[in-house]
């Protein structure tokens, strides 16, 4: 199981959860310039990127990080930023059984934003 693995590099627990009251931004775009049904919210796109620079910061590859998002329409807005930031990580909206099949199989410690 995963219990006898080693913890992530850099934070106290294997598992942190972050509340916060900064309000959906609306909807994005669906990368084509049409309005999206899905909503967005920037204050989340800048948190889930400074998170994956601080695991880059920790000696992970970005290649072993996830940044995985449940709004569609936010899935473009991370993706621009992780370019413009020149960080190099999966950004994805499939859902658990999916993630789990393509990272977590046989991956340790891969961070999932």
């Amino acid at each position: 199981g995963t219990a006898s693995r080693p913890g992530l590099r850099g934070v106290p627990s294997r598992m942190l959860w972050v509340n916060h009251a900064e309000p959906e931004n609306g909807r994005g775009t669906d990368g084509l310039g049409e309005r999206s049904l899905s909503s967005r919210n920037d204050f989340e796109v800048a948190f889930v990127v400074s998170i994956a620079r601080y695991f880059l910061q920790q000696g992970y590859r970005g290649d072993q990080i996830v940044i995985l998002t449940p709004y569609l329409g936010q899935v473009r807005n991370i993706r621009v930023e992780v370019a413009r930031a020149k960080l190099r990580t999966e950004v994805s909206d499939r859902d658990d059984d999916m993630l789990y099949a393509a990272f977590g199989a046989g991956e340790e410690n891969t961070p999932v934003v």
